[in-house]
């Protein structure tokens, strides 16, 4: 994968440290053919998404990378009508959605999570 896309960050929030490379799993909008255990198909929170961005894509868990979070930028909407600042979007996966995004990288390198 070679262009501007979403991505799910894997890495943990680490308090106290500087730390300027992460892992993350990108978002496709395309299925994979065939659809294997590392592939997941997700729906993006919010009401509203930003332009370029399409509610159901899938995890494509066989393509980690580690990246300088000096290439990463967020998407965004457009400016807030108040403040006259961008609005981004970010969204979080919790509980079960997060542990199928985990379980689909580790069937990509070979680990298997335990049912919770």
């Amino acid at each position: 994968m070679s262009k501007v896309r979403p991505i799910i960050v894997l890495s943990p929030k680490i308090k106290n440290t500087i730390r300027n490379t992460i892992l993350v799993v990108p978002l496709s909008t395309t299925a994979p053919k065939p659809i294997c255990k590392y592939h997941l198909q997700v729906s993006l929170p919010g009401d509203i998404l930003p332009k370029g961005l399409q509610r159901e894509c899938w995890v494509k868990g066989d393509m980690i990378y580690a990246l300088s979070l000096e290439r990463l930028s967020m998407y965004h909407f457009d400016r807030d009508k108040i403040s006259g600042k961008r609005a981004y979007y970010e969204c979080r996966f919790l509980g079960q959605e997060l542990h199928d995004i985990r379980k689909a990288v580790m069937h990509a390198v070979g680990i298997h999570l335990p049912e919770p």
